[in-house]
């Protein structure tokens, strides 16, 4: 059995300042029929996530390198 994992990939890797970014993620290796539930998380700008995507509003933010991390949970396996 693989264990489930989650890839994240991002529209722009690089933006000026109040330029919107989107990310996604990709899970995989997860029973399909169960419902995914996802937590998104920034170290910069307003994030507003939704399901496999998120908008993340870059207006104010200070130049610099900033991580995004979308947490995928199984709420019904007993591993999640």
């Amino acid at each position: 059995e693989l264990a489930p994992a989650a890839a994240c990939s991002v529209d722009h890797s690089e933006v000026m300042v109040g330029e919107p970014v989107h990310v996604t993620v990709a899970p995989s290796n997860f029973n399909p029929k169960h419902p995914l539930t996802y937590n998104w998380s920034s170290t910069g700008g307003k994030i507003d996530g939704k399901d496999t995507g998120a908008n993340i509003d870059t207006n104010g933010v200070p130049g610099g390198s900033y991580a995004v991390t979308a947490h995928v949970t199984d709420p019904k396996a007993k591993k999640k």
